[in-house]
């Protein structure tokens, strides 16, 4: 009897640690910040190997209206590829990540950190988007992960974050631009 119950404890045990193991394993597979996720080359550009986006390593390092931020992204030459273009507010999304540390922009008045991988580095809090209405567009910010529509002559916590791949095709990479 002794024997038995050693035995199904044992085995209880062994379980809960495989349940255990399994369940941190694949906690740590759902971050963005996974080591395979994101590629960071020497060039300035990070590739997001989830989606086939290729995003700028930093975004432009000061306030930007939005026209300002548009501007930024359609003359960045990271990497040599000359195809840059404002992100729109779904691919930003794919780079808010909840579970990552997080860190305080510069920008940061308040004690409030940005949610994506350290592979990005954002100076502001919030990226505009390619998505136009008028005398407002939108953005994410960073902090919450949530979309927002601002006025385009907003600059205090606003970035620019050039990205180059097609949503089209699935977020799939055109090298074709490349040095043209």
């Amino acid at each position: 009897m002794k024997r038995t119950l050693y035995t199904v404890c044992l085995t209880a045990a062994v379980i809960v640690l495989v349940v255990a193991v399994g369940f941190i394993d694949g906690a740590s597979n759902n971050s963005l910040a996974d080591e395979t996720r994101f590629v960071s080359s020497n060039d300035g550009t990070v590739l997001d190997t989830g989606t086939g986006l290729m995003w700028a390593a930093r975004d432009n390092g000061s306030p930007a209206t939005w026209k300002e931020a548009k501007e930024y992204c359609e003359q960045y030459a990271g990497g040599g590829y000359k195809d840059w273009r404002m992100p729109t507010i779904r691919e930003l999304k794919t780079l808010y990540d909840k579970y990552e540390p997080g860190y305080r922009p510069e920008c940061a008045v308040y004690d409030w950190k940005v949610y994506l991988t350290s592979r990005i580095h954002l100076s502001g809090g919030s990226v505009w988007t390619s998505e136009d209405h008028g005398l407002e567009a939108e953005s994410l910010l960073f902090d919450y992960g949530c979309p927002t529509r601002m006025f385009k002559s907003v600059n205090y916590i606003m970035r620019a974050l050039p990205v180059r791949g097609s949503d089209k095709r699935r977020y799939g990479i055109d090298t074709k631009n490349k040095g043209e």
